[in-house]
C-alpha cells in the first residue's frame, strides 16, 4: 500500500501520565481517484483531542476549509482546557468541587462554542467571496477527554464523518450522519435512495445543530474517526473485525486505509485511532 500520497501519517505518540494516557495513530490517504486530499485530521494526546475535517467545495477549496475548522476548533479547546484546570484547581479541596454532570456540561459547552465560531468563521470567508464556486465547507467530528482515561469523552460531530467507540470487542457508533440517506433510511426508506454523498448539514455552508454528547472513557477504550470515503465502502462489521484483530493503532489504521483502496479508493480516505491506557505498554 502507498502512504506516501499525502504527508499526513503519524505514528501513536504516548504520555508519560499513567491516569491521562492518551494515544492516537491516525492515516489521511487521497485515495487513487482523487487528485486532492480535502481531509485533515488533527490530534493533540496532551490536550485529549483527536478531529477529522472532510472539505467539501471541491479541489483545494475544501482542503482549505477542513484545515481552518480544525484550527480553529483546536485552538478554541486549547484555551478551554486551560482555564478549565485553573479553575478545578481553586475547587479541588473545597465543598464546590465539579461533578461529573457539570464538567460534561462545561465540556459540552465549550465544544458548541467552539464549533460555532469555526461556522462563523468559514461562512464570513464564503461571503466575502465574489465567486459563487469559492465557497467552502467541511464536516467535522471529534473526541475531548482532556482529563483522560476514567473520566468524559465529549463526543461531536457535523455531517457524516463518524466516530466509533470499540469497547470489549464490540463497535458501536457514536454518531448518525446528517445525510439525506441517513434521513431515508431513518424515514423508512420510501421513495429512491438519494446520493450518499448529499450531506444536511456543513461548517461554512449554512446554520449548523452540531450532535454534542459525553461518554465515559475507559483504559482500554478504542475510538475510531473517520471520513465517509472509508465507511462508504468498508463495512461496521469489517471495521469490528480489523480493530479486534489488530494490536497496534498503528497497524489497525493501514489495515483500514488498505481496505478501502482495495474497494476502489473513489474517496480521500482518514482514519485516526485514540486509545485511553493505564500508563502500562501501549498500542503502537
Amino acid at each position: 500500500m502507498d502512504l506516501s500520497l499525502h504527508p499526513q501519517r503519524q505514528p501513536a505518540r504516548k504520555r508519560a501520565a499513567p491516569s491521562r494516557a492518551f494515544d492516537v495513530c491516525g492515516i489521511s490517504h487521497r485515495g487513487l481517484i482523487r487528485v486532492n486530499n480535502e481531509d485533515f485530521w488533527f490530534a493533540d494526546e496532551k490536550l485529549g483531542l483527536a478531529i477529522v475535517a472532510d472539505g467539501v467545495g471541491g479541489q483545494a477549496d475544501g482542503a482549505l476549509a477542513s484545515r481552518a475548522a480544525v484550527g480553529c476548533v483546536a485552538k478554541y479547546l486549547r484555551r478551554a482546557a486551560s482555564a478549565f484546570s485553573r479553575a478545578t484547581s481553586l475547587t479541588a479541596s473545597s465543598t464546590l468541587a465539579p461533578t461529573r454532570d457539570s464538567v460534561s456540561k462545561m465540556q459540552e459547552r465549550a465544544v458548541a462554542r467552539a464549533i460555532d465560531l469555526a461556522n462563523r468563521r468559514l461562512v464570513a470567508v464564503n461571503t466575502a467571496a465574489s465567486d459563487v464556486r469559492q465557497r467552502r465547507g467541511t464536516t467535522i467530528v471529534g473526541l475531548w477527554a482532556p482529563w483522560g482515561s476514567d473520566s468524559l469523552a465529549t463526543i461531536f460531530h457535523v455531517g457524516d464523518s463518524r466516530i466509533y467507540l470499540l469497547r470489549n470487542g464490540v463497535l458501536k457508533p457514536l454518531t448518525c450522519d446528517h445525510s439525506a440517506y441517513q434521513q431515508w433510511l431513518d424515514s423508512g426508506k420510501r421513495g429512491s435512495a438519494p446520493p450518499r454523498s448529499f450531506i444536511l448539514q456543513a461548517l461554512g455552508l449554512s446554520n449548523v445543530a452540531p450532535d454534542i454528547s459525553s461518554v465515559a472513557a475507559h483504559p482500554g477504550d478504542r475510538f475510531l474517526l473517520c471520513s465517509d470515503g472509508l465507511t462508504n465502502s468498508v463495512g461496521d462489521h469489517e471495521l469490528e473485525t480489523a480493530l479486534t484483530h489488530e494490536v497496534s493503532l498503528n497497524s489497525a489504521c493501514e489495515r483500514l486505509v488498505s481496505l478501502g483502496l482495495a474497494r476502489g479508493g473513489h474517496d480521500n480516505l482518514t482514519t485516526v485511532l485514540c486509545t485511553f491506557s493505564d500508563g502500562g505498554v501501549g498500542g503502537r
